[in-house]
């Protein structure tokens, strides 16, 4: 059997390059060690006297910016950066409706922690003897920002009761909010102001007619049709229908020609 010899040929012959030797003498390294040596047992002689050494070497650090550096505190953001935090009018109006709660709610109670909210000595609600008044609910329906602050408006409807009474329907009250946004959390700038309820306007009125067939049939079968008439190409019905308890609630459903019912926006 055949055997395949091979023959090894060093790098350096064929890239016609020299084997590297080194320039320094095996003596010359000895020296330089035996000198690294002496300058470490000095330098440690020297620190353990508390003398200092002046750096044989400057290392320069090149830092690249950030776009916040971490020793800047965040109550030194200018007002236009307080202005853009992402959400604020958003939080501005969810703390004006819980304000609006613990500042007309009166249960006997000071669980709504009022008093916390503003300095010591703030006049604050003070309850008739037996005054209850419960907050059916709080909704902010504008939140403008002015300068670093912001003004956030609340409508609320109450029910109150004396004693033992049941719980009746107070009028509807309207409050402004200013509202400061600190680093330690939002802050209430001062007591609310007292401003006309706003009210809602009512649309124009609507033609009622008799409603032909075959919208007729398929609305009485919603409940009783009060009337209705035709806008554009829809029909618009009035419906009664009536709850589980026997209440009855006038409500809009719109039909097109062949009485199906469409679910639309116009009217």
């Amino acid at each position: 059997m055949d055997h395949e010899t091979f023959e090894r040929i060093p790098w350096e012959q064929l890239s016609g390059a020299k084997p590297s030797r080194s320039p320094v003498p095996p003596r010359t390294i000895a020296y330089l060690a035996a000198a690294a040596l002496v300058v470490a047992g000095l330098t440690a002689t020297l620190i353990s006297r508390g003398e200092a050494m002046a750096p044989t070497t400057t290392l320069t650090v090149t830092t690249v910016p950030t776009t916040l550096s971490a020793t800047t505190s965040t109550s030194l953001l200018s007002e236009a950066a307080l202005m853009a935090i992402p959400g604020a009018t958003d939080e501005a109006g969810a703390w004006a409706e819980w304000i609006t709660e613990a500042y007309l709610t009166m249960d006997g109670s000071d669980a709504t922690g009022l008093a916390d909210l503003f300095p010591p000595g703030t006049a604050l609600p003070t309850p008739a003897p037996g005054q209850r008044v419960f907050v059916e609910s709080a909704r902010t329906i504008s939140v403008t920002e002015v300068g670093a602050n912001y003004r956030a408006v609340v409508l609320a409807r109450i029910l109150g009761a004396l004693g033992e009474e049941g719980y009746g329907r107070l009028p509807d009250r309207g409050l402004a909010w200013t509202l400061r946004w600190d680093p330690a959390g939002w802050v209430v700038v001062d007591l609310p102001e007292e401003i006309p309820t706003p009210r809602l306007q009512s649309g124009d009125a609507f033609v009622t007619n008799e409603v032909p067939e075959p919208i007729l049939t398929a609305a009485s079968e919603e409940g009783l049709v009060i009337g209705g008439g035709q806008v554009g190409d829809l029909w618009r019905v009035v419906v009664s229908v009536k709850d589980s308890l026997g209440g009855t609630w006038p409500v809009v459903i719109w039909f097109s020609p062949d009485g199906s019912p469409v679910v639309t926006t116009s009217g």
